[in-house]
């Protein structure tokens, strides 16, 4: 009786084990964004889809841009799921083309970065950019300042671009 208990306590804290290592490689703490816009059409989190005015388009070249719920990773059961934020908001979603213009994804944080009409720098992962909109419904249009950094590391404001919505 000793011996069977022994028995499932030690396969119970090896299933333990296994299962708790089963996320380590998936974030599951911080908000996060699609890849794309079908990724997240299929996870029921897009909203709208947003264009890039044609006069931005000589300065930024961006595949696809749009807004989703914000989300996170959670586990649920045996599996992870993409759930929307307990606090809500809406997020834009960048996903900028590589090119070899002053611009490019491989001069992102060296020679510029892109500012969000609440101050906030946004990262760049993948060729993603995110950023937080402060709002709880789609605007029409979304304005981000694009900063150019000289040689002291300093930010300056170098043109302001539009992302309007598509119809």
């Amino acid at each position: 009786m000793k011996n069977n208990l022994m028995l499932v306590s030690a396969l119970f804290f090896l299933f333990i084990i296994i299962m708790s290592g089963c996320y380590f490689d998936t974030n599951t703490t911080d908000a996060m964004c699609s890849d794309n816009i079908s990724s997240s059409k299929k996870n029921s989190l897009f909203l709208n889809e947003y264009t890039l005015l044609d006069e931005n388009k000589k300065v930024l070249s961006v595949k696809e841009s749009w807004i989703e719920y914000n989300w996170r990773n959670e586990t649920m059961g045996l599996g992870i799921v993409k759930m929307k934020t307990k606090t809500g908001g809406l997020q834009l979603n960048i996903l900028l083309e590589d090119t070899d213009q002053y611009f490019s994804i491989n001069n992102f944080y060296k020679t510029w970065r892109i500012r969000n009409n609440m101050g906030d720098y946004l990262a760049l992962n993948n060729n993603l950019c995110c950023s937080d909109i402060g709002t709880e419904t789609p605007p029409d249009s979304i304005y981000l300042m694009i900063s150019k950094i000289d040689s002291a590391a300093k930010y300056h404001d170098f043109e302001e671009v539009v992302f309007v919505k598509k119809k």
